[in-house]
């Protein structure tokens, strides 16, 4: 955490970059560009209500159920959303699920 005041530069962290899961891991360290690509396996965790989560390993987990939320959750916008095994990724600046199967991921 940097003790600076706003608009003065902080030391890049030089902390192991803590981005993992399951399957994979980045070698980074904190300030540099992760080496770790998405995981496009799904989360195995279970939410709240009981349900497995919708999401994908690694990834903060949708804040929707496939069961509790169905008809918000498979609601059509690209094409997969109603498959049975469709997971999705939860947007951080306006809170919109979609389908990972629409998603560009780096090569």
């Amino acid at each position: 955490m940097c003790k600076k005041r706003c608009g003065q530069p902080c030391a890049p962290c030089a902390e192991p970059c803590a981005w993992q899961c399951l399957h994979q891991s980045c070698s980074k360290l904190c300030h540099e560009p992760c080496d770790r690509p998405p995981c496009t396996r799904p989360c195995l965790k279970m939410l709240g209500c009981g349900h497995t989560c919708i999401g994908l390993c690694g990834d903060k987990c949708p804040n929707k159920c496939r069961v509790c939320d169905h008809d918000e959750v498979t609601e059509i916008f690209f094409g997969s959303e109603d498959h049975p095994e469709a997971y999705f990724i939860q947007l951080e600046d306006c809170s919109h699920i979609v389908s990972a199967s629409h998603i560009a991921w780096p090569r």
